[in-house]
């Protein structure tokens, strides 16, 4: 048997060298943002700094991108049919201080799942109404 193949995972690796690359190639995107949130580690039970990656669409006229796949969709920013289809957030904490801060995700929930956050029922219910027109 070869042990010479196996490597030791606490050592670095190719794997954690093209980890890094991902993330250079992501900065270059305009439209990535990595916003750090504290948030409750259920297995731990305690507050912990979480990352959340997200994608940006663009200005008016550019096509609508999900925000949390980064995946473009045939929708266009600024048309009112198009963007009632999407739950739309504008992030304005002051992390975000330059670039477009419009988020397009397919439903509150999926929102919810990426922050960790629950929607009041109210903000559902008014996104439903709006998206079944």
């Amino acid at each position: 048997m070869d042990h010479e193949k196996y490597m030791d995972p606490r050592e670095e690796n190719d794997w954690d060298d093209n980890h890094e690359g991902l993330d250079d190639f992501k900065k270059l995107d305009k439209g990535y943002y990595k916003l750090y949130k504290k948030m409750m580690d259920p297995v731990r039970r305690r507050v912990k700094k979480t990352a959340i990656e997200l994608y940006a669409s663009g200005q008016p006229g550019s096509n609508i991108r999900n925000a949390v796949t980064g995946e473009y969709t045939k929708y266009v920013v600024g048309k009112s049919e198009d963007e009632n289809a999407f739950f739309k957030v504008s992030i304005a904490t002051g992390e975000i201080t330059k670039g477009n801060r419009l988020f397009f995700y397919n439903s509150p929930s999926e929102y919810e799942r990426q922050f960790n956050t629950i929607l009041s029922q109210n903000i559902k219910n008014e996104w439903e109404k709006k998206h079944d027109v």
